[in-house]
């Protein structure tokens, strides 16, 4: 019977004293106490963070993207056009 009731008490204590969560502050790791009913909140919104900084990435990648095609695109023009003024030029 004691050692059920250690277990009961052990467990109480568990679930009561929760999880600590660490994070980055100015470079330093900072811990965060979090109970456990939290911690699926908590897991949640680091999920998020994560999807988030996902999206940037893909964000900037299409960003680059664009910014090289239209880079190219200038150059293309301005070839064509000094090719139509030499063509302009001989005649």
């Amino acid at each position: 019977m004691f050692c059920i009731w250690m277990s009961l008490v052990h467990r109480a204590i568990k679930e009561h004293m929760g999880e600590f969560l660490t994070r980055k502050v100015k470079g330093q790791s900072v811990l965060a106490h979090v109970t456990r009913r939290e911690l699926e909140a908590a897991q949640q919104q680091v999920a998020e963070h994560q999807r988030f900084q996902h999206l940037v990435k893909k964000y900037i990648q299409v960003n680059e993207s664009l910014c090289d095609r239209r880079m190219k695109s200038r150059q293309t023009e301005r070839k064509t056009r000094q090719m139509e003024r030499t063509l302009n030029a001989s005649h």
